[in-house]
């Protein structure tokens, strides 16, 4: 059961050995979480993977990443016991599914990828409005 000894390795020591959390929920519980009971296990890989570091109600929520740490196969045996076990037992997290997640976590839309860039030429664009309009004005008052 690799599955089990890498929980109770990595995870245990924070959602509990029986994926549960802490009563005052400080440490999230996993049954029930919407990530590990959705029929895509996306979600639930790519927060095993790479983690959390967010604020979350004001308070700092991190959970490390165990990416870097495990391998593939790991990662898949890890997503997949629990998913199994705090979750929906009819899942199936393969390594495949790991590696097509973890490498489509730098797949953005276009507009997403270039939101930036895009807002500066929308701030120029008004810009350039705003001065097309303050010259129409004035060259109405000159005319008039």
């Amino acid at each position: 059961m690799e599955g089990a000894r890498l929980y109770e390795g990595n995870c245990a020591t924070c959602h509990g050995h029986d994926g549960h959390g802490t009563p005052d929920g400080r440490l999230p519980p996993l049954v029930g979480s919407s990530a590990v009971g959705s029929a895509d296990p996306s979600n639930l890989v790519m927060t095993i993977t790479l983690g959390v570091d967010r604020k979350a109600g004001g308070e700092h929520v991190f959970m490390p990443a165990f990416g870097p740490k495990l391998n593939t196969d790991q990662l898949a045996e890890l997503a997949n016991y629990v998913a199994t076990s705090f979750g929906d037992p009819a899942h199936k997290v393969t390594p495949a599914v790991v590696e097509r997640v973890y490498a489509s976590k730098n797949d953005r839309s276009w507009i997403i990828a270039n939101a930036a860039m895009l807002a500066w030429i929308a701030i120029a664009l008004l810009g350039v409005i705003a001065l097309w309009i303050l010259w129409r004005v004035a060259f109405r008052r000159r005319t008039a």
